[in-house]
């Protein structure tokens, strides 16, 4: 056999597997039995893909498996390597981030590899995170005077500074690293655009009319916390925030030190641009959370993005 009729047989087999969980949601629970045989096959399939070299195969067959669960460190490890091997560094550095963070979850305290992985990232990210930490440096210096004109001169260093609770693929709409949704319009927003982004949400160029945009997921508060949270360094008396709603309404509350200071019902229908005063908070270096909450009498519920989220003198 040939090195290109193994890599297409490897494929074929991964692909064939990973179908089921694509469909799973339709399918009864009984089908969801040979899950565990599914992963092992599809892990086969995806170290032997990294080792003959075929990285885009590779980073293709690691998104399916990340598709439901991105608690998978051996994969999301395969995931960064292939990435930085076929020229994307800054997608790499998004996953090794996302990975360092799924090794500090307890769900993961058993994987043997832990501390090479661990070394590997820290690694990786001396080289791949230059650029960013200059922006944060810079972004964080710029606080005490920066002023707000209109929602399009806001500019995205503010990603810099956001961790996103962490989702598989599917709850962040990521159609775009598989392939895109077969049954929908090519044109549609989640079949053209989106990749992972270091916060560990979604990263879409544009939306809406709007440049440079995140997109995560709200949840109800029954299921746990679904948060975005980030830091706010000096004197600032106002956080802006600029979001919309995808597919269904959310309830934005903003939480500083345990305290709920905002809380608004964002629809889908046009951006909504929030000026939130800081009160008490304003000359503090404080960690602000926002929650994205599903009302528990709303049957449904996709998604939300966010434009901007960033302290200003105004």
């Amino acid at each position: 056999m040939t090195k290109w009729h193994g890599t297409c047989s490897l494929i074929a087999t991964a692909l064939l597997v990973w179908a089921p969980a694509v469909r799973s949601s339709a399918q009864p629970p009984a089908a969801v039995v040979k899950r565990p045989a599914i992963k092992v096959k599809a892990g086969q399939a995806l170290k032997s893909l990294f080792h003959n070299g075929s990285y885009r195969q590779a980073s293709q067959i690691a998104y399916k498996m990340l598709w439901d669960d991105i608690y998978q460190p051996e994969v999301l490890r395969y995931l960064g390597a292939s990435l930085k091997q076929i020229g994307k560094p800054d997608e790499a550095a998004a996953v090794m981030h996302i990975l360092l963070r799924v090794l500090d979850d307890p769900r993961c305290s058993d994987y043997p590899q832990a501390v090479a992985a661990r070394r590997w990232c820290d690694g990786q990210l001396k080289r791949l995170d230059t650029g960013v930490r200059q922006q944060q440096e810079q972004h964080r210096a710029a606080t005490p005077t920066r002023r707000f004109t209109e929602p399009e001169a806001v500019d995205d260093t503010w990603m810099t500074e956001v961790t996103a609770d962490l989702r598989g693929l599917h709850g962040l709409y990521a159609w775009t690293l598989v392939g895109g949704r077969k049954d929908m319009d090519k044109n549609w927003i989640h079949n053209r655009l989106g990749q992972l982004h270091r916060s560990g949400a979604k990263y879409l160029s544009e939306v809406e009319g709007r440049k440079g945009v995140l997109f995560a997921v709200p949840l109800k508060e029954s299921r746990g916390p679904s948060r975005l949270i980030l830091g706010k360094t000096g004197q600032a008396p106002f956080l802006r925030v600029g979001t919309r709603a995808y597919g269904f309404p959310f309830v934005l509350d903003v939480v500083v030190e345990d305290e709920s200071i905002f809380t608004r019902t964002v629809g889908t229908d046009a951006w909504k641009d929030f000026r939130i005063q800081l009160r008490e908070h304003a000359d503090k270096s404080v960690g602000v959370v926002l929650k994205l909450v599903v009302p528990e009498d709303q049957q449904w519920h996709e998604g939300a993005y966010f434009d901007y989220i960033d302290f200003f003198q105004d």
